[in-house]
């Protein structure tokens, strides 16, 4: 069995691959990140690449390409939101969890998405009540349920990030907690019947 690679091991290895330098003050903010979180999240990791970008010797083009194939590596879902709330970008992992397409998405206002199957009111409270009073919000629970998928129990890691050509953008972490919500819900149901 091959051992898993965290997420911060897949970064490491593509900036060393690429024989690119990490500036000691970049270090240091990465490892602020890591601090202030506990945890490498799939979203400091994208937040790690736009840290980076300044330094690397490439084109802007390019620059998105590396930070879109990393964040294309991670098994969560996720998406970059405009400061619109438009979707900047999403990873493979959302395209097929919730059965929608890049034409479909990029570029469209979230609530809009999937024929507005993402007006949901709690996701609503996420980003327009708590992220622009905070720059991290973890472990905002939502449970709603999609027309295609079913219900879903999610997990959202929120991030705002300041660009310097794209301006402010959020990043969207989600963890798919369904299952163990069901699991839970399941337990409790045995133990009161007993």
């Amino acid at each position: 069995m091959v051992a898993r690679k965290t997420s911060i091991q897949r970064v490491w290895e593509f900036f060393h691959d690429n024989q690119m330098l990490i500036i000691p003050g970049v270090a240091f903010g990465l490892s602020a990140l890591w601090v202030s979180t506990g945890i490498w999240q799939p979203w400091v990791i994208y937040v790690a690449v736009l840290i980076l970008l300044p330094y690397l010797e490439s084109t802007y083009a390019e620059y998105e390409h590396y930070a879109q194939s990393i964040v294309d590596t991670l098994h969560e879902p996720l998406l970059i939101l405009d400061a619109t709330l438009r979707i900047h970008s999403a990873n493979r992992a959302f395209y097929q969890m919730f059965n929608v397409s890049l034409g479909e998405t990029k570029g469209c206002l979230i609530y809009e998405l999937g024929n507005g199957q993402w007006n949901i009111p709690d996701l609503r409270t996420l980003l327009e009540d708590l992220v622009p009073k905070n720059l991290v919000v973890e472990s905002f629970e939502i449970d709603h349920t999609f027309p295609v998928i079913g219900r879903r129990v999610l997990l959202l890691n929120a991030c705002k990030v300041h660009g310097r050509r794209r301006g402010e953008l959020l990043v969207l972490a989600m963890e798919d907690v369904t299952l163990r919500r069901r699991a839970e819900e399941e337990l409790l149901k045995a133990g009161t019947s007993l």
